[in-house]
């Protein structure tokens, strides 16, 4: 059973806007990543911290990298146009992946879902968001909910 709180209030309570920076790691390919650094972009002004947005990779098991690391801890961007929960699920699904060995270790990461342009309602988003943790998430991972200047951020914890 997972369990969820709203933590924006406490992401806005430490915010420290602008300070920090957004740097790439070796091998960052500018070109094809334009939505992840306008989501480091993003984080940074809003929240600040060091953004580090990481080359693509493979990693222990055929896994791909998280997209970038916010002030040490794995974050995965994804991006959802559909409206269908299977769809968001199956996002879900492969943004714990991807954050997964990271998080095993030092209980940190999280995740961004970027529905900007997606006609579903905020508050739709979020209980499909928390029916797709009820299997798919471990442990306690943040999930940054944005739908362009709209944002919520949940704590999901998964017993």
């Amino acid at each position: 059973m997972a369990k969820f709180t709203d933590v924006t209030q406490e992401y806005i309570d430490k915010a420290k806007p602008g300070n920090g920076s957004v740097t790439c790691g070796k091998g960052y390919n500018l070109k094809t990543h334009k939505d992840e650094i306008a989501v480091a972009m993003w984080l940074n002004t809003l929240f600040g911290g060091s953004v580090m947005l990481l080359a693509e990779n493979t990693q222990h098991y055929g896994m791909k990298t998280p997209d970038f690391l916010w002030n040490g801890a794995t974050w995965e961007l994804k991006g959802i146009a559909s409206d269908k929960f299977r769809t968001i699920d199956k996002r879900i699904k492969k943004a714990c992946e991807q954050i997964r060995e990271n998080m095993m270790w030092d209980k940190r990461g999280g995740i961004m879902l970027d529905f900007t342009g997606n006609a579903l309602p905020m508050e739709r988003i979020k209980k499909y968001v928390i029916k797709s943790a009820e299997t798919r998430m471990r442990g306690m991972t943040d999930v940054i909910i944005r739908k362009g200047a709209e944002y919520v951020i949940l704590r999901i914890k998964r017993e």
